[in-house]
């Protein structure tokens, strides 16, 4: 699961691969104005303090050229677990599996377990395979040094 700031940090190295490879310089207030959000926005991202909304995931998605399901799924889990929303990280979390299955091959009939790290350090998700069934759970750190983990259970056996 990537959270709204892995996003931004994604769109500024997307700017600068696209438009200024020669000084590697890209501000927050160009990704605000990439984006069409404000440069506190931008900040309280960073914090971890707020999420991105669907509209911010679309437009993300856009620009990056990235199916618009999957960021916005990635952004609704986000505000799911640090809400406290067991319920939605679940729902949420089928869906964000249905876009990494592909990039985690995994046996159907596995003892023990096989852990993937997400792409941002902070970020751990891990899928457990027990006689053709997979749960998930994800680990992440809210940026206020509290760390949330969501035990998902078991998903959809066809993934």
């Amino acid at each position: 699961m990537k959270n709204t700031w892995d996003y931004i940090e994604r769109v500024r190295a997307e700017y600068i691969r696209r438009e200024r490879p020669d000084d590697g310089q890209c501000s927050n207030y160009r990704i605000a104005l990439l984006l069409g959000i404000s440069q506190a926005s931008i900040s309280l991202y960073k914090s971890g303090a707020r999420h991105g909304d669907d509209v911010t995931a679309a437009k993300i998605a856009d620009y990056l050229r990235l199916p618009h399901a999957q960021v916005i799924a990635d952004l609704a889990l986000e505000r799911a677990v640090n809400e406290g929303n067991d319920y939605m990280a679940k729902v949420w979390a089928g869906v964000v599996a249905t876009f990494a299955a592909p990039l985690i091959q995994m046996p159907p009939r596995v003892a023990g377990g096989a852990t993937a790290s997400a792409a941002p350090a902070e970020t751990k998700k891990r899928r457990t395979a027990v006689a053709g069934r997979r749960s998930v759970s994800i680990e992440l750190d809210g940026g206020d040094g509290r760390n949330r983990t969501a035990d998902l259970g078991v998903m959809n056996p066809s993934l």
